[in-house]
């Protein structure tokens, strides 16, 4: 088109990021929106196939961390009914930086199940540890009779 500049690179990824963060909000989240996330995601709720937080720690120092984990009724009672559990962290998969943390199940047919997710800061022995102890402790508090 005659008389019509074609915008510099970098406009146009300034124009894209003012877009996105419109559309989409400020891609990082504060400690303090992430506890009130929390916090609000703590009730356990009717449907069995809505999402909450059914575990969470968050440490506010020097360097904050937090680790948490979500599920659904549904998915936390099939916990019940299985021998093997697989859990796993991958930075392929990460949410604001961290890795998430995925444990499912193996069905005779060989196919994974995930049960849950988790997001912690870290991937030492009691950010698993603190995982699987939600899970020992609290589970059967979801079952549906």
């Amino acid at each position: 088109m005659t008389g019509i500049k074609a915008p510099s690179k970098r406009q146009l990824n300034n124009y894209l990021y003012d877009r996105r963060r419109e559309k989409f909000g400020r891609a990082a989240i504060y400690l303090d929106e992430l506890e009130k996330w929390i916090f609000d995601g703590t009730t356990i709720p009717d449907d069995e196939n809505e999402v909450f937080v059914f575990s969470y720690h968050v440490i506010e120092a020097e360097e904050p961390s937090f680790r948490l984990a979500l599920s659904t009724k549904k998915l936390l009672n099939i916990v019940c009914s299985t021998d093997i559990l697989h859990i796993d962290a991958t930075y392929k998969l990460i949410w604001q930086g961290f890795p998430v943390l995925v444990l499912g199940t193996t069905d005779k047919n060989r196919k994974f199940h995930p049960l849950y997710l988790g997001v912690s800061t870290n991937e030492r022995q009691e950010d698993f540890q603190m995982i699987l102890m939600a899970l020992k402790k609290r589970f059967c508090l979801y079952l549906i009779t």
